[in-house]
Parts: structure tokens; sequence; C-alpha cells
């Protein structure tokens, strides 16, 4: 699958990675002037806890980056990681992405109000996605849990 993520950050680098790691074809929508400083890769150090996955992942991302879209760009899925100016975002997304559907993962808790008149509800889904699903032993004592 195709998949274009919304920036660079640290949330977005996470998302693209993890998906890129699961064989999907990533790429990252950035800022003018920001693809050629992210054109080398990205070095990833993290706990790796999704199921049948190294535990400690130490390696590096090679990120993707585009500073345009199109629908002819075969895009399949959008996703908006932790976007505080989603309305804003999705206006100028939105045209360039043609029918592609859009996974919407923010803190918005206003709900979908500023959404519906951009993007109709049936080609997003909206949700925040907490992290970690669940809270690993620790050596101090802690039994872990599952959120």
């Amino acid at each position: 699958m195709r998949i274009l993520v919304i920036g660079a950050g640290i949330i977005g680098s996470i998302y693209g990675w993890a998906l890129s790691d699961c064989g999907h074809d990533v790429v990252h929508l950035v800022r003018r002037g920001r693809a050629t400083a992210l054109r080398d890769s990205l070095t990833v150090d993290m706990l790796d806890l999704r199921k049948g996955r190294k535990r400690h992942f130490h390696g590096v991302y090679k990120l993707a980056a585009t500073e345009s879209l199109s629908p002819a760009d075969g895009v399949e899925l959008v996703i908006v990681p932790e976007h505080y100016a989603l309305a804003e975002t999705l206006e100028e997304v939105v045209p360039a992405a043609g029918d592609t559907e859009f996974l919407l993962l923010t803190q918005n808790w206003r709900g979908t109000a500023e959404v519906d008149p951009i993007l109709p509800r049936t080609r997003y889904v909206y949700r925040y996605a907490p992290a970690p699903l669940a809270i690993p032993p620790t050596e101090h004592g802690n039994p872990g849990s599952a959120l």
C-alpha cells in the first residue's frame, strides 16, 4: 500500500518507519525546503513492542520525503498524525489527494465539525491513537498493564 504521512516529526516518523518496516511504500509530505535535509535517513533507536518484533530496534529509516502531492502519485491512504493545525492542513492536502482516504490521528477534542466541511465522513477515520498499547513490566517491580 502506498501511504502518505503528513510531516516528518517524531510521531509521523515513527508511524512511517513502522509501516515501512511492515512492507508498505511510505512517503512523508514535508514543508517546502525540508525534503533535502531529510534525504539521507533517520536513525531509529526505540523499544518496539509490536508482536513478533525485536524488543529493542536500533537502525536506519530511509525516509522518503516530498514537498508536493497530486492525485497521480497513487497514494492510497493519508495519515495525519498529531496535527494542531488540522483544518488548515486538510484544506491544503485534500484537493491534491484525489479520492484518497484519510486516517486522522489527532488530539483535537473539539470533534469533527472543522473536518466535515473539508473532507466527507466517508473518506476518513478520526481517532486518537494512544501509545503504548501496553506498559511492560519494569525491573522496579511495576507489574505492567494494558491500556
